[in-house]
């Protein structure tokens, strides 16, 4: 398992912009309530340990300038290796957080349109 905060993605998109790895640590700070997880808490690590059941369909959403860009594809095969469907949308063009900036920025809410209309798709079928 690699560390946290080091992916590809957590350094080259480090200060932003939407979030910061900063900002992160202090999301994971607050959630962990300052404790170390053991490598292999599913709590803090949830791609620690493989799926018991088959995990439900998923559709995720990827934005490529986002700390968590690296994140997304990896729970996308972990979740494929455990027997799940998974459908990823890249927001290539997108940052973290873009779905709050649909009323500023057309980019943004073309790719709401996009992810609600195949959720809409996938719901239906």
């Amino acid at each position: 398992m690699r560390r946290q905060f080091e992916s590809a993605s957590c350094i080259a998109n480090a200060n932003g912009p939407g979030l910061t790895n900063d900002e992160m640590k202090w999301y994971w700070a607050q959630f962990l309530s300052g404790i170390t997880p053991d490598a292999h808490d599913v709590r803090a690590f949830p791609l620690a340990e493989p799926y018991e059941r088959t995990p439900a369909p998923a559709l995720i959403v990827a934005a490529a300038y986002d700390p968590l860009y690296d994140d997304e594809h990896e729970l996308r095969r972990f979740l494929e290796s455990n027997g799940g469907r998974v459908e990823l949308i890249d927001a290539a063009d997108m940052t973290h957080g873009f779905g709050r900036m649909h009323t500023q920025s057309d980019a943004a809410h073309a790719w709401l349109c996009k992810i609600g209309a195949r959720a809409g798709e996938l719901l239906r079928a």
